[in-house]
């Protein structure tokens, strides 16, 4: 049996094939891992013809006397999926992609029941299964990058709530009155604790700040100075790498299914980097590099993102009570800080009976997490009960 996972992303599609061996193993990749770009257009059609390709690409790795057995599919895409599989509102990040059954489509096209969630639900599920939560019954994941978003695990499974809505802690109003959002709501978590809301906090204390905030960042800054080539969502410094979970552990190559017939070979195309700007997340690498040094402009960035990111995981001690909370994202890059900050600051948002037992974590997963989560709830779901484990 085999499960394929894919993640559907702004700028890219990746997917993974996986071989399941007996029921409470692992899940072996049989290929490396691809990735094709996301259709500019963003239209449902040119979406799903994509997706039609690549779920034949996958196929046809599958060796012919075993194809008659079935593949199980996972997807993870941008905003809200209800429990029916249908995409609700637009995914900010691919503008068009709304308001379709993407279950229904896949799943008869596929002929298996394809499962479809958001894209850091099937990351949570990751974690949950093979990362920082295993073992836990209940836990939330706080996904920190561009924009922000979380996923919950309760009692052995996903929460996506009536509407798909649940876990939209992103758009938690941290600071009433505060900058606008592409929500329609102003002060969201995600203006201020995103990469581009770190970014963006730097350069307003760089202009606005007192004498006391005066240090290379914020020469750097006022001089339009930044430039870094590092991007977030590279792996983190001594984390679990993804090849310790599911190897290998190669770079998602770039296939352009439009000329590779399916299941040729291709050749990896070297990832295009973005240029730093107000909403890239190299800035906000740039701030944690100068925290490292004890830059007082980077240490106010990172107490005020600190303490309003402790504002929303308060909202969830006090809602959910969960076990556990994970943090992960381009942002955890930065290191175990981010994790620190938060805990620092927490105490003044939660009663202190909410803060027995929770526990907060940094990932130990990488940027394949909403792949290998899909992969996961695939197989899961199909009844193999099979488990994502470095065994």
């Amino acid at each position: 049996m085999y499960s394929l996972g894919i993640d559907i992303g702004g700028t890219s599609i990746k997917a993974c094939l996986y071989r399941m061996g007996e029921p409470g193993g692992g899940l072996e990749a049989v290929a490396e891992p691809l990735r094709q770009a996301t259709p500019s257009d963003g239209s449902y059609r040119s979406m799903l013809d994509l997706l039609h390709r690549i779920i034949d690409h996958h196929r046809e790795l599958i060796p012919s006397e075993q194809r008659n057995s079935g593949m199980q599919i996972g997807l993870g895409t941008p905003g809200l999926v209800d429990s029916r599989g249908y995409l609700r509102g637009d995914a900010v990040n691919i503008p068009g992609w709304t308001g379709v059954q993407l279950k229904d489509e896949l799943s008869e096209y596929a002929g298996v029941e394809v499962q479809v969630a958001n894209d850091v639900n099937m990351a949570a599920y990751a974690e949950w299964r093979l990362g920082a939560g295993t073992g836990s019954d209940s836990m939330v994941f706080i996904s920190l990058g561009t924009g922000i978003g979380s996923g919950i695990i309760t009692r052995g499974g996903p929460v996506a709530g009536h509407t798909g809505m649940a876990g939209e802690i992103g758009h938690l109003v941290v600071e009433p009155g505060g900058r606008q959002c592409k929500c329609g709501l102003k002060g969201c978590l995600e203006r201020y604790s995103s990469a581009s809301g770190i970014a963006l906090t730097a350069q307003e204390l760089a202009e606005t700040g007192g004498p006391e905030l005066d240090g290379p960042l914020r020469s750097l800054i006022q001089g339009n100075r930044i430039q870094r080539s590092r991007i977030l969502g590279n792996p983190i410094p001594e984390q679990r790498a993804v090849s310790d979970v599911a190897p290998p552990s190669v770079a998602p190559a770039t296939v352009d299914f439009r000329d590779v017939p399916p299941g040729a070979s291709s050749t990896a195309q070297p990832r295009t980097q973005r240029p730093a700007g107000p909403d890239n997340p190299a800035d906000a690498q740039g701030v944690y590099e100068a925290l490292e040094q004890g830059d007082p402009l980077a240490r106010a960035v990172h107490a005020s993102s600190s303490r309003r990111l402790a504002q929303a995981a308060a909202a969830v001690a006090h809602m959910l009570n969960p076990r556990l909370i994970v943090l992960g994202g381009g942002v955890l890059a930065a290191g175990d800080v981010i994790v620190q900050g938060v805990k620092e600051h927490l105490h003044e948002f939660v009663m202190p009976m909410a803060l027995d037992d929770l526990e907060i974590r940094r990932t130990v997963l990488g940027p394949d997490a909403g792949m290998l989560g899909a992969a996961a709830m695939a197989a899961d779901f199909a009844g193999e009960g099979y488990s994502l484990s470095s065994s």
